[in-house]
C-alpha cells in the first residue's frame, strides 16, 4: 500500500475487468490469487537473480541493457518532443 503506483494499476486493473455488482467473494478471491502469483513471482525472481550464474551473466550484459534502454527512452522523448497536438 506504500506504493501508490501499484494501487493505482490494480485499482485500474479491477475496475476494467471486475464487472459492477460482482460478489464480495469473488472479490477476494481475485485479491488472493493476484497477492499468492505476486509473492511467488517476486520471490522466484529474487532466487533467480541471486544465483551466482546469474549475477555473472548480468554483469556482464548490464552496459547493453542499458544502451538499449536509454535508446528507447530517448527514441521516446524525441517522439514526444516532435510531436504535433492540435
Amino acid at each position: 500500500m506504500t506504493n501508490p503506483k501499484a494501487v493505482l494499476f490494480f485499482g485500474a486493473l479491477y475496475s476494467i475487468g471486475v464487472p459492477p455488482g460482482t460478489d464480495v467473494s469473488a472479490l477476494i478471491t481475485v485479491i488472493v490469487a493476484i497477492g499468492i502469483q505476486s509473492f511467488v513471482m517476486f520471490h522466484a525472481y529474487a532466487l533467480i537473480f541471486s544465483s551466482a550464474p546469474m549475477t555473472a551473466a548480468y554483469t556482464r550484459m548490464k552496459r547493453g541493457f542499458e544502451t538499449v534502454f536509454a535508446l528507447a527512452f530517448g527514441a521516446g522523448s524525441l517522439s514526444i518532443l516532435t510531436a504535433r497536438f492540435g
